[in-house]
């Protein structure tokens, strides 16, 4: 009953205000529902001011952003980078900001020449190019060829071999068949993993090449109609990508890429793939698989939508597979604005979306990299009329995101420990209106926070973004916290874009999120402004609708009496992270002390939480300046007892033992990963170890939560 009446938010405030609505006995400043973090006074104060916010961003602003930068295929690193970046500069300059530009000199190998060749049973020179449809329009820049990004060179012939997914429990299958790779080009369906990976494991099983597809029935015609009648991926359609499976630039691994910096031999740059790997349309998938004939498949888990029946092959076809590549350094540029606060300068929010693409990239990223422009000149339009924020306010464009997340993390490793020190949200944004339907994964500390400003912001389709998000997704209930309210499922940070760097490497709490839907031109040169204009958010309305959310949150963090961090949500999803866990352990590990021990840790760290939210709640209006500072500075640094120096067990560079990217899927989260790790090993005592570290960090963080709550009730 404690922790229920703790949390007197979002359903006591609903309940408020339908009562006021009924007896109209109650001034409108009444019915305002206190902000996380804020008092009734400063709610009202920043309720103005988003008031003032919201309209200054428009559809047609964001479809002028995406129509320039969609006018360029722009690869990082090219002369169509650069033009973009001087005229994303020039557009937060003329809006009276303040951009530096950080270059680093990164390995990015551009492919010179690929081909694929049919050798037998019959000879085929196959056409390694998508249709231009009509109405597409021209691009500026030249078409990146159908290689995936760090393909290895060379000229490889050999029998052509189906594995499926290309994942290990594929390999696995064909083991049980007695059927190698070994010395063959093998074909594998483009889902279920990140593309690095199935090289990878395609490199580790002996495959001289690698051939990845899009098959129709992810997001072809089973999906949908393709387009250009639809927004499904038509059969020449070909998804491009990069196969790198590291952190940051391959050559500085660990240090930042600056122009002084040492750069390893690419001998010594182990992660690098060998064998040549390119993407394929489903079109030319269809022909290869008709010459396919020996070694039906293992199931029905193994057909595809090609109308034909798939079979594993290993005979037939012959195929002839070459990537050529200038293995050269190239020169790369992140973007970066600041609006300083007005109080509390030192302290940051950062917000960023990358502008580099394979194409033209409408949605992959020009709608991230326009809702970053668009939010900056809209919060830079405030600071002029006066209302700066509290708190310094960055705007980022990263480079080279599509390559391996470069960009952004070689900024994240040359101003690692002043981004550590300042940044209280790093919010990314990333093919952010695809569809119509919200979805947001963070930091679990920041779900909270997301519930509450999304009731703040409108949804296109009316009413708030909150309440078309929760009709739509499956509520998670919580019984015992925010009341018994269902609230809407906030997903895990896992892999695959720009706040990996940022919540993986150094911890900062972040949210990645948008409007989802059907996007069958992912990577492909269909990706364009055409696409988006006919087929996908031809109004830009829910591009506005995510621009207008990721600005609001953004200044409400940045104007925030008290961080508004929930640590019992996370200490509840660490308890759920561990139970899950215990179901995959074996009895007898479940049974070591340190088990029962970080139970117990969790136990306390989840009242002591609570105790201080409820603590928060009710003394936020007294607290002084300077107490307002050292819970701030308290609840910020508390985060970081998750982070141990070394690293987990196999991954130095990744310190969050919370949450990481799934090694084996890449852009899925996986929990305690430091403890996963050590159970696939069957490393008991690592295993131990790993515990033992999680409960010093639940221990360490609950004494400090009691601390913050004697700092709030009493001032000291």
């Amino acid at each position: 009953m404690t922790l229920r009446l703790s949390f007197p938010r979002r359903h006591t405030y609903l309940v408020i205000l339908a009562l006021i609505a009924i007896i109209g006995a109650y001034s409108s400043s009444l019915a305002q529902r206190p902000f996380l973090g804020y008092s009734d006074s400063t709610t009202a104060v920043e309720s103005r001011t988003e008031a003032k916010l919201q309209p200054l961003i428009k559809p047609a602003d964001l479809d002028t952003i995406v129509r320039y930068l969609s006018g360029e295929n722009r690869i990082a690193g090219s002369e169509s980078d650069i033009r973009v970046r001087d005229r994303v500069v020039s557009m937060l300059e003329e809006s009276a900001m303040a951009v530096t530009i950080h270059p680093y000199k990164v390995y990015l190998p551009y492919a010179t020449s690929v081909s694929l060749e049919m050798v037998s049973p019959t000879k085929k020179i196959f056409q390694l190019k998508e249709k231009q449809y009509p109405g597409e329009g021209r691009v500026n820049g030249p078409e990146y060829p159908w290689a995936n990004g760090y393909s290895g060179s060379g000229t490889m012939q050999a029998p052509l071999i189906y594995v499926n997914y290309g994942l290990r429990a594929d390999y696995d299958t064909l083991d049980s068949m007695r059927i190698s790779v070994r010395g063959k080009v093998v074909l594998a369906r483009y889902g279920r993993s990140y593309r690095g990976i199935k090289a990878r494991l395609a490199e580790e099983h002996g495959a001289v090449g690698l051939m990845l597809y899009t098959d129709p029935g992810g997001d072809g015609y089973a999906a949908g109609d393709p387009f250009p009648e639809g927004r499904a991926r038509p059969m020449d359609g070909v998804q491009r990508g990069s196969i790198y499976n590291g952190h940051g630039d391959p050559t500085t691994p660990g240090y930042a890429s600056t122009e002084d910096a040492d750069h390893l031999s690419l001998e010594a740059a182990q992660v690098l793939p060998k064998i040549p790997v390119i993407p394929i349309s489903a079109a030319i998938a269809l022909e290869l698989f008709s010459h396919m004939n020996h070694r039906d498949i293992p199931n029905s888990e193994w057909q595809g939508y090609l109308p034909l029946r798939y079979h594993v092959g290993g005979q037939s076809p012959v195929v002839k597979l070459s990537v050529q590549t200038d293995g050269k350094l190239r020169t790369i540029w992140n973007t970066v604005a600041m609006i300083p606060g007005s109080e509390l300068p030192n302290e940051w929010v950062i917000v960023g979306g990358h502008r580099d693409a394979w194409g033209p990239g409408a949605e992959d990223n020009g709608s991230g990299a326009a809702a970053v422009i668009a939010a900056a000149k809209a919060v830079s339009a405030l600071a002029l009329q006066g209302m700066r924020p509290r708190r310094t306010m960055l705007f980022a464009t990263w480079d080279a995101e599509e390559w391996g997340i470069i960009g952004s993390t070689e900024w994240v490793e040359q101003y690692g420990r002043e981004i550590t020190t300042r940044t209280l949200l790093y919010i990314n944004e990333d093919e952010c209106a695809t569809g119509r339907l919200f979805e947001a994964s963070s930091d679990p500390l920041l779900r909270p926070f997301i519930w509450d400003v999304t009731l703040s912001v409108a949804d296109p389709t009316g009413g708030s973004i909150y309440d078309r998000w929760k009709a739509h997704l499956k509520p998670v209930a919580s019984p015992d916290i925010h009341g018994g309210v269902a609230e809407p499922a906030v997903g895990l940070l896992g892999g695959g874009s720009d706040f990996s760097s940022f919540y993986g490497h150094i911890g900062v709490p972040s949210i990645n999120q948008g409007f989802d839907g059907l996007f069958g031109q992912y990577h492909s040169m269909h990706d364009n402004y055409y696409y988006v204009k006919h087929l996908g958010d031809t109004s830009f309305a829910y591009h506005a609708a995510i621009t207008r959310l990721l600005a609001t949150e953004a200044l409400r963090m940045a104007n925030a009496d008290v961080v508004p961090y929930d640590y019992e949500e996370l200490v509840i999803s660490i308890q759920a992270f561990a139970s899950s866990l215990s179901i995959e352990t074996p009895q007898d590990w479940n049974a070591v002390p340190q088990f029962v021990a970080l139970d117990s840790a969790l136990t306390r760290m989840r009242v002591a939480s609570a105790l201080m939210n409820s603590a928060r709640d009710r003394a936020i209006a007294a607290m002084n300046p300077m107490q307002k500072h050292q819970v701030n500075t308290r609840l910020h640094k508390l985060i970081y007892l998750f982070m141990p120096m070394g690293g987990l067990p196999d991954d130095p560079w990744t310190h969050n033992q919370l949450v990481t990217s799934d090694p084996e899927n890449g852009y899925a989260d996986l929990t305690l990963p430091g403890l996963h790790s050590s159970l696939k090993k069957k490393a008991k005592q690592e295993f131990i170890d790993q515990l033992a570290s999680l409960t010093m960090s639940v221990e360490g963080a609950t004494r400090e939560i009691v601390d913050i709550t004697r700092l709030i009730r009493d001032g000291k």
